[in-house]
């Protein structure tokens, strides 16, 4: 039989209960303001590492949550989140005349992408980390989608009619994301969904090392449609909003002009 656990002390009582009347006595923003600076801690921890190694250690850390397993955090499982956003993208994708074929950048636990599989002729699901794919590979069963370990950055990306970025750009630096751009730009459709701050006059693109956070924590957004990205030669339109922790989860969509040949993205 195993020794019965003491009881909590009469001091630990008192601490829990001191700390639960300063969260309560303190102004509402101070907290915010802890909470936010606590994240940027986790954030810097990944200075200097290799990108491939950055993601790795988020998902060995359970940087984004869950229990067990892979999990790629509330983005791709709060229904409030992802509903909107695959009903939206399962439209674009439904007003193709052939099945296309779909190349899916930082694809993560696949709980997203997974509704969208029926409606592509080939899904490339692509991501850094390489035991979360062999993991993807054991759970799904989907005879058109590849689950390739993909270093969107630096490997050259599968050919196909659309591109799928969902919430994966924030997390990396300006030199990071520039070349993901200008790989875009073989595909004539881009789906693309970045986190952004609610205040619509944030200062877009400020520049950070990639990490567990994402540019909301520096009031900042990425917007491939202002400097230094300035992406051209595509229309675009928003497909959906979301509001998400003091901001909005935008997703859009960028389509190839008529008549415009593949461009490079803007120095």
């Amino acid at each position: 039989m195993s020794a019965m656990k003491a009881p909590p002390s009469n001091g630990s009582y008192l601490l829990a209960a001191l700390r639960k009347l300063v969260r309560a006595l303190l102004p509402r923003r101070l907290l915010e303001l802890r909470a936010k600076a606590a994240e940027v801690r986790r954030h810097q921890q990944y200075q200097n590492l290799p990108i491939d190694k950055v993601f790795a250690r988020i998902y060995q850390g359970r940087e984004w949550g869950g229990d067990d397993g892979f999990f790629s955090g509330s983005g791709s499982h709060d229904p409030a989140i992802v509903g909107p956003y695959v009903e939206a993208v399962r439209d674009v994708l439904g007003r193709f005349k052939v099945r296309p074929v779909v190349v899916d950048v930082g694809s993560g636990d696949f709980n997203v992408g997974k509704n969208f599989v029926d409606l592509a002729a080939r899904y490339y699901a692509c991501d850094i980390v390489a035991t979360l794919q062999e993991f993807n590979r054991r759970k799904y069963a989907f005879n058109n989608v590849d689950f390739l370990c993909v270093n969107a950055v630096d490997d050259e990306l599968p050919p196909g009619d659309l591109i799928i970025i969902r919430q994966v750009l924030q997390h990396l630096s300006n030199c990071q994301i520039q070349k993901i751009v200008e790989k875009c730009h073989q595909f004539p459709s881009w789906v693309i969904t970045e986190h952004l701050p609610a205040n619509t006059s944030f200062v877009p693109n400020c520049d950070i090392d990639a990490g567990c956070g994402i540019r909301v924590l520096f009031d900042s957004g990425v917007d491939l449609l202002a400097p230094p990205f300035s992406v051209r030669g595509y229309s675009h339109r928003i497909l959906c909003e979301v509001p998400e922790h003091g901001g909005v989860i935008r997703t859009t969509l960028f389509e190839r002009q008529a008549g415009t040949e593949m461009l490079e993205a803007s120095p």
